[in-house]
């Protein structure tokens, strides 16, 4: 075998490996890509429930006193005073205070690190 033969065959195989190393990264990177959004899509729902939710019944409930205030009899009015207490203090209460996250509002799977990427 002549060295012209092995310098090709050599470059053939590193060739081909860093091929393999480019596309592995390349599955890992969408892989990444993906779990990123999907934590995204979680975060965006855990605000919707822990604050759009509320603020839209405040809303709901305040435009309704003011807009059928004289319609409404003085339980009605103060039901919905009640309601918008409610509201309120939960949004304060998820926006204002430290809390640990329960694993059935918002799951994160580990990203790969820099020893997944080798190749073996």
């Amino acid at each position: 075998m002549t060295s012209t033969s092995l310098i090709a065959i050599v470059a053939f195989l590193t060739t081909g490996v860093l091929s393999v190393c480019f596309l592995r990264a390349l599955c890992l990177a969408g892989a990444a890509r993906r779990e990123y959004e999907r934590a995204s899509r979680d975060y965006r729902a855990l605000v919707d429930h822990r604050l759009a939710n509320p603020l839209a019944t405040i809303l709901g409930a305040a435009e309704t006193l003011l807009a059928d205030s004289l319609l409404l009899n003085a339980s009605k009015q103060y039901m919905l005073l009640l309601l918008i207490r409610d509201e309120a203090q939960r949004v304060a209460h998820t926006s204002l205070s430290p809390r640990v996250l329960s694993t059935e509002e918002l799951t994160l799977d580990p990203l790969p690190n820099s020893r997944s990427m080798q190749v073996a």
